[in-house]
């Protein structure tokens, strides 16, 4: 079997889609050949024995890098490369999806959603336009879907336009992490001014809005404390939110940016070594790095989205509602004020419930079997 992996940017990967990408395919079998497109980087073109990356250009700019590098992808799909499955990640690459299906015709496409792109408020009104767009091409290219958030089964919109097609929810899953082993100097992370304990850490692949990153700062200019505010991740999706966040933090010494992506090993390191985690976002589907903060059995405080409530449980004790005031600061002045014991149980407990639910290998046979399926139909 072989099988193509279209729609995502990077391997390996800082988080996100390209992680479920990367968790997913290393546990196949050394049988299925996996071609997966990345935008052209120093990645080697052989990433494992039965995985290839496909390098692609990408003009510069906002909306050009997407739109040039999933046009490139699909020439080259098309021209160059022959597969038995196209499994298309991101329903952005709905366009895209829709002209390999019609050019060929007899290749299976399975469309996984990440969430829904054009919910995020960067996009403006014309952007937004072309994502929903994007999404109706997705729905009538591909064979079937899977999606890693429950909430997008019960979208009317998508069943009404899928017809007979199935959906199936996969969600995205937790590592079992060794907790407590030595760290060489290669992953700890000489990048941050950080010392064990004593600070609060925000970390997320893309700086925007939706993430809520401004409840978090707003809440801890609030605070009376001698902790630190580390805040991790990509400052140039919205760079008006971007100066919105440097304005709000400009007065704080307590509180470092780091404004690049860090590796999976030093993003661990940061995690492991923070007094505990922040993670306030207002929209997602199943959050990688909400999953991977578990995986570190690092004690988190959560939005109580559905979305995040699927993963840690109705009843969390602190998850907080992003629209109430003072909750979050309540479940900061509490996690603070706990002791390191009560912070590990509850960690280790959510943990143990994560691991039993959201295992990789599991997930990743779904997705084999899956693909065995469609091939079957014909």
């Amino acid at each position: 079997m072989r099988v193509a992996i279209l729609g995502v940017k990077n391997i390996p990967a800082f988080g996100g889609a390209e992680r479920v990408v990367e968790e997913i395919v290393t546990r196949y079998d050394k049988s299925v050949l996996v071609d997966i497109y990345i935008i052209k980087s120093d990645s080697p073109r052989k990433f494992r024995e039965n995985i290839s990356l496909i390098h692609i250009p990408a003009l510069k700019g906002k909306h050009l890098r997407s739109f040039s590098y999933f046009l490139f992808s699909t020439i080259h799909y098309l021209f160059f490369l022959k597969t038995d499955i196209v499994h298309i990640h991101n329903s952005d690459f709905g366009l895209f999806a829709l002209i390999v299906k019609l050019i060929a015709r007899r290749t299976k496409i399975i469309g996984t959603f990440h969430g829904n792109p054009y919910e995020r408020e960067k996009w403006r009104t014309m952007a937004k336009w072309y994502l929903r767009f994007s999404e109706k091409c997705f729905l009538v290219s591909c064979d079937c879907f899977t999606t890693v958030s429950k909430s997008k089964l019960k979208e009317n919109e998508v069943l009404s336009r899928i017809k007979d097609k199935e959906i199936y929810f996969i969600p995205n899953g937790v590592t079992r992490l060794q907790i407590g082993q030595s760290i060489d100097e290669e992953q700890s992370c000489t990048e941050l001014p950080i010392k064990k304990d004593s600070y609060i850490l925000y970390a997320t692949g893309r700086i925007e809005s939706t993430k809520g990153l401004h409840h978090l700062v707003n809440v801890f200019n609030s605070i009376d404390t001698n902790l630190s505010l580390v805040i991790i991740g990509d400052f140039n999706h919205d760079l008006s939110y971007t100066r919105f966040i440097e304005e709000i933090t400009r007065d704080n010494p307590k509180i470092y940016l780091h404004k690049t992506l860090l590796p999976q090993k030093k993003l661990f390191f940061a995690i492991n070594n923070s007094l505990f985690f922040v993670f306030p976002s207002e929209i997602e589907a199943m959050s990688m790095m909400l999953l991977e903060v578990i995986g570190c059995k690092k004690l988190v405080i959560c939005s109580n989205i559905q979305e995040n409530l699927d993963i840690v449980g109705m009843n969390y004790e602190l998850s907080f509602d992003i629209y109430i005031k003072n909750d979050l600061k309540e479940k900061i002045v509490r996690a603070i004020q706990m002791s390191s014991n009560k912070k590990q149980i509850i960690a280790e407990n959510l943990y143990n419930s994560c691991i039993s639910r959201f295992d990789w290998q599991v997930i990743s046979f779904k997705y084999f079997n899956l693909y065995k399926e469609v091939l079957a139909r014909d």
